[in-house]
C-alpha cells in the first residue's frame, strides 16, 4: 500500500508516520501534535488542515487506491460481477494487513457517534469506487441500492476480518463469499420488485 520512495509526497510521508504512531497514540491530539513537531506546523496543516479526520480520510483513500490497483492489474472483463466485487473487497483488506493494529484503532475512532457521518462518507466512497471499477454505470435507483448493499458487505466483512485469527484470513474470505451471495440474492429480489412495482 506504500507508494514508491521516489514518488512519495510530503502528504504521503506524514501519513506514513501517522500510521506508525497511531497504534500507540490513537487518533488523538497527541498524534497530531507529534506530527506537527516532526514535520513542522506549516507542512502538516497544509496537507491535513482538519487534523485527525483528514488523516483518516487519507488512510482510507490509500486503501482504496490499493484496491483499484489490484483490479486494474486483472483482466476483470473475464470475471463475473460477483468475482470482481470479491477481488476488490479482498484486495482492500489485504492491503491493510501490515497496518492491522492501526486500522483497528481507526475503525474504533470512526465508530464514535461524532464521526458517524464521516464513516458513512468513507464507506460510500469505497463502495462507489469499487462498483465503477467493476463496470457499473447505472444512474437510476440501482446506483444507490448497489452502493448501500456493498457498503454493508464492506462493513461486516471488515469487522469479521479484524477478529479473524485463521491462516491467511481464510475464514474471512469464506464469510465474504456468503455476504456477496446474500447481496446478489437481495439485488435480484429488488430488481423483480422494481419491475412489478
Amino acid at each position: 500500500m506504500h507508494t514508491t520512495a521516489e514518488k512519495k509526497t510530503p502528504q504521503d510521508l506524514i501519513l506514513d508516520r501517522a500510521l506508525e504512531l497511531a497504534p500507540d497514540t490513537g487518533w488523538t491530539n497527541e498524534l497530531v501534535q507529534q506530527l506537527k513537531d516532526e514535520f513542522g506546523l506549516a507542512d502538516f496543516t497544509a496537507h491535513y488542515p482538519n487534523g485527525v479526520i483528514d488523516l483518516l480520510y487519507a488512510f482510507a483513500d490509500r486503501a482504496d487506491q490499493a484496491m483499484m490497483a489490484a483490479l486494474e492489474a486483472t483482466d476483470i472483463e473475464k470475471l463475473k460481477i460477483r468475482d470482481r466485487i470479491r477481488l476488490g473487497v479482498r484486495s482492500r483488506l489485504e492491503s491493510l494487513t501490515p497496518y492491522h493494529a492501526t486500522f483497528k484503532t481507526s475503525i474504533k475512532h470512526l465508530m464514535k457517534p461524532a464521526h458517524a457521518g464521516d464513516l458513512k462518507k468513507i464507506s460510500w466512497r469505497t463502495a462507489d469506487r469499487l462498483w465503477w471499477a467493476a463496470g457499473d454505470r447505472s444512474t437510476d435507483y440501482n446506483h444507490y441500492s448497489k452502493r448501500i448493499l456493498l457498503s454493508g458487505v464492506f462493513a461486516s466483512t471488515t469487522l469479521f476480518w479484524l477478529r479473524d485469527k485463521s491462516d491467511n484470513h481464510e475464514r474471512s474470505w469464506a464469510y465474504l463469499d456468503r455476504r456477496i451471495d446474500n447481496v446478489m440474492s437481495i439485488g435480484k429480489f429488488l430488481g423483480r420488485f422494481k419491475k412489478t412495482g
